[in-house]
């Protein structure tokens, strides 16, 4: 494998910023430094260097480039750091209110960067691939891969170097110390291979590991190495107890390896038998990596056309009609894809949001500037008499732009910095590649961007305005012209109906978000989460072998829960609500007519305890819940949620039905439904339920589910706070096995809220961008109708002398500043129904069009501009006239 590629966005911002005539020489410069720093110290700090030299090299370049194009010197510089101290308060205002947005931006781009664009910490990253399935025809989407279509694939494809399948889960830990419970990776030998890694010190898994029957080995992360074995050097042939059986270390894999996550501490191998002819389930992650000039295109067709082969290689699943009938096809992306897609569309809008409050803030300091600049018209007309050029006085302004937004820049950082400590608390803990996240040199040249854009943003203004000055009337009269105020006022009035069309536009985003998110809240989950504790543990297949070891021994700990004081009411799933998916197979109904070509609906299975449903308050909607003799006498019994109860059933009475689980031609024997509770959302709130079956911890004789009851979560109803009674728990439970650990203690209360955090965080920080571009626009318009009423002082004296109503010039002043509020609302609509439909995807139970949304919004922003022009228009209706003809 080569080493990677400099860091793309660095590289990109190199290529297109450096200027023309030196970018080959720079560019090549710095990409030869790159190679030998990542030959002798490592890629990523050959990447930390390129991002830095990237960073440096462009600033210097670009300040000679102003230097040569524009005549900006050094004496330029020191002139407009004179007139920016000598107006500290002007100074400190726009400094503020640009850094504030600046660092709003610097912190989202940070993000990402780290999650979109940076690439992965892998060799040719972009060969990396991931293979799916989606059967339209059963309502299934991105399925996973089986272990019979890798081992297809993997001998009938030609378009990857190397195929691989992967897992993570948990496992109990035991050595020095407690139990731990661990997360763990199980992989194909060739994953390494496809990720292009290599062990710090031994070796990586041989294909006859990942056999059955091969050895029990494993590779640990460098943190476990250091938490276990402080390092040490004979670490390798050593051995660990998981999950009951005895693995030895044959590798430690370096620091910065984090597959699937960061939180994986070892590895162990995924057994395939290559000669087999066994199908499997979809129930693993698929990574590829691609050979050499192959697209992913290619890939992806090549192995569409292998889906009629598969009735010929598993004819007891796939017939041609099943092929059809489901739809089945075969989805190759970019593996990053799976890592970001469900982040992207927020960081975007986000990114997007705070894009448009640095336009505000930019707006609102080209005001400012436009202001300060028909101050001094005389000194540019004076000037322009005695021979200055327009050049000089573009260089002035650009030198006093570039001081701001550099002072605005340096500030920023500092405001990133702290925003993205706040988001990276703050946001949701899902957020992928969070070790990729940080103030970098990616991250600086990406401020430095900025900076060069508001520079010009802010020298344009003032530049384009002194163009017009009319040298010898201004000298000769001593004032300015009115075509010039004309033209001043029109471009201030343009930059705040700019002002208020980016604020609307805010605004709508954070309002339809507001809505979903209300629409989140009031979704019903199906059970009650107050005052319950949840938590899991797996018991180790040792002592736990059997279905009946593991169903007396989540009996009794359940028992010695609810004998704890404070404790009403315990019970144990297999899996919990908002865990995501457990185990999912399709549906018979006994005596329905089956079509040996079609697959049945799939729903979600679990094992449960009876007091479970009684913990969550599941209600139980008809016949009778599982009783204990249920686990005893291996009566078959099952509970249905309602969903199935729709779907299978059709307004039948579904009590005393058989069902069964499987595909027509092999499925579990038949087992009796006794009873309907409501549907829960398991997935997600704001996925509909699919339906569930529950089985008791033994299921009926022949069903081949004994699986669910090897991990459990437990559900505790108190009547005290949930989390006092955590160590009167773990009590007994280490009376029970002290070998066996508790994970994931929380309140059912966090999980809903773990649930809601990404939409609520989205809220949040719409929220905060809508009310900055709210509380910008609304001083920016209120300052533009301030100063063009101070203008007019001597007109409106005139007219109140002459006898004028002080309601009539109110009305006057409040109109023409509506008018410019109206211009924008008209622009800001346009703009947000447009860009809304980009939000689809972070929006429940919510159209991108709400009107709702769009009329209330509309309102509010009327009314803040009413009240930002009538300010100004009161005070200048109730000025006395004798006085203000006097001071004019």
């Amino acid at each position: 494998m080569t080493q990677p590629r400099p860091p793309r966005l660095a590289s990109w911002l190199l290529r297109r910023l450096s200027p023309p005539r030196q970018r080959e020489e720079v560019v090549g410069d710095i990409e030869e430094g790159y190679a030998v720093r990542a030959e002798h110290f490592g890629w990523r700090d050959a990447r930390r260097w390129y991002r830095t030299q990237a960073c440096t090299t462009l600033v210097w370049l670009w300040w000679e480039e102003m230097e040569t194009m524009t005549g900006m010197s050094w004496r330029e510089v020191r002139f407009a750091v004179r007139g920016l101290l000598g107006r500290p308060g002007f100074t400190a205002v726009t400094v503020l209110t640009v850094a504030l947005a600046m660092g709003a931006n610097t912190a989202i781009f940070s993000v990402v960067d780290g999650v979109l664009i940076e690439s992965l910490p892998y060799p040719e990253p972009e060969e990396l691939v991931s293979i799916q399935h989606d059967a339209p025809g059963l309502d299934l989407i991105g399925m996973p891969q089986a272990p019979g279509l890798h081992v297809f694939y993997s001998q009938a494809s030609r378009s990857f170097d190397a195929l691989a399948l992967y897992s993570a889960r948990t496992a109990t830990l035991v050595g020095d110390g407690a139990p731990q419970r661990i997360s763990i990776g199980r992989a194909t030998p060739s994953l390494f291979h496809v990720l292009g890694a290599e062990p710090v010190t031994g070796r990586l898994f041989t294909e006859g590991e990942g056999v059955p029957g091969g050895p029990s080995v494993t590779l640990i992360s460098d943190a476990l190495w250091a938490e276990r074995f402080g390092r040490a050097r004979d670490v390798l042939g050593r051995t660990l107890q998981l999950d009951g059986a005895t693995v030895e270390i044959v590798g430690v894999m370096p620091s910065d390896f984090a597959f699937p996550d960061p939180d994986v501490r070892l590895w162990t191998p995924l057994r395939i038998d290559p000669a087999g002819t066994e199908f499997g389930g979809f129930n693993f992650p698929a990574i590829a990596r691609l050979s050499d000039g192959v697209s992913v295109e290619t890939a992806r067709s090549e192995l569409n056309g292998l889906v009629p082969r598969f009735s010929e290689r598993f004819p007891e699943l796939f017939t041609p009609d099943m092929i059809a009938n489901s739809g089945i096809a075969v989805d190759v992306h970019p593996y990053v894809d799976d890592l970001v897609g469900a982040v992207r569309p927020i960081l975007l809008v986000l990114m997007a949001t705070v894009g448009f409050v640095l336009l505000i803030a930019c707006a609102n300091v080209a005001n400012l500037l436009l202001v300060r600049a028909e101050g001094r018209t005389k000194e540019v007309a004076v000037r322009s008499a005695l021979g200055a050029s327009r050049g000089h006085f573009f260089a002035r302004y650009l030198a006093e732009s570039l001081l701001l937004a550099v002072m605005s820049a340096v500030l920023g950082v500092a405001v990133a910095h702290g925003s993205l400590r706040v988001l990276l608390t703050r946001g949701p803990q899902n957020l992928p590649r969070l070790d990729q996240i940080g103030i970098d040199g990616s991250v600086l040249l990406f401020a430095s961007a900025l900076t060069v854009v508001a520079t010009f943003l802010f020298s344009a203004v003032p530049a384009l305005r002194n163009r017009a000055v009319p040298v010898a009337g201004i000298i000769r009269d001593g004032t300015r012209g009115a075509t010039s105020s004309r033209q001043g006022n029109r471009m201030r009035s343009l930059l705040v109906a700019a002002q208020v069309a980016f604020a609307l536009i805010l605004l709508v985003g954070s309002g339809l978000t507001l809505r979903s998110f209300w629409a989140v809240q009031g979704v019903d989950p199906g059970y009650d989460a107050t005052d319950v504790l949840t938590f899991e543990l797996a018991l180790p297949p040792g002592p736990y072998g059997d279905v009946e070891a593991r169903a007396r021994f989540h009996s009794e700990l359940v028992g010695r829960i609810e004998a704890i004081p404070g404790v009403q009411v315990a019970g144990a799933v297999s899996h919990l609500p908002l865990w995501g998916f457990g185990g999912l197979d399709p549906l018979l109904v006994e005596g329905d007519a089956i079509d040996p070509d079609q697959i049945p609906p799939i729903v979600e299975m679990r094992a449960a305890t009876p007091g479970y449903f009684e913990a969550l308050s599941i209600p139980l909607t008809s016949g009778r819940m599982l009783e204990p003799t249920d686990v005893e006498a291996r009566t078959g019994a099952v509970l249905v949620s309602e969903r199935i109860v729709d779907v299978f059933f059709e307004g039948m009475d579904p009590l005393g039905h058989q069902v069964a689980q499987g595909i027509p031609s092999d499925h579990d024997p038949w087992s009796q439904i006794v009873g309907v509770v409501g549907d829960v959302h398991n997935a997600s709130l704001t996925d509909e339920p699919m339906g569930a079956i529950y089985y008791p911890l033994v299921q009926g004789e022949g069903v081949r589910r004994t699986y669910l009851s090897q991990s459990m979560g437990y559900a505790v109803k108190t009547s005290v706070p949930p989390t006092s009674i955590v160590s009167a728990v773990r009590s007994e439970l280490r009376a029970m096995d002290a070998s066996v650990p508790l994970a994931n203690v929380r309140t059912m209360e966090d999980r809903i809220r773990d649930a809601r955090a990404p939409m609520a965080f989205t809220m949040l920080m719409l929220a905060i961008a809508a009310g900055v571009g709210l509380l910008l626009g609304a001083i920016g318009l209120y300052g533009v109708v301030s100063y063009v009423t101070a203008q007019r002082t001597q007109e409106i004296g005139v007219r109140l002398a002459l006898g004028a109503e002080s309601g009539s010039v109110r009305g006057m002043i409040v109109r023409q500043g509506m008018a410019v509020t109206v211009a924008g609302l008209v622009v800001g609509l346009l703009g947000a129904y447009a860009l809304s439909r980009f939000m689809g995807a972070l929006l429940f139970q919510v159209d991108p069009d709400d009107p709702v949304t769009f009329g209330s919004v509309s309102v509010v922003l009327v009314l803040v501009s009413l009240v930002a022009t009538w300010i100004p228009a009161a005070r200048a209706a109730g000025a006395d006239p004798v006085s203000t003809l006097r001071r004019n």
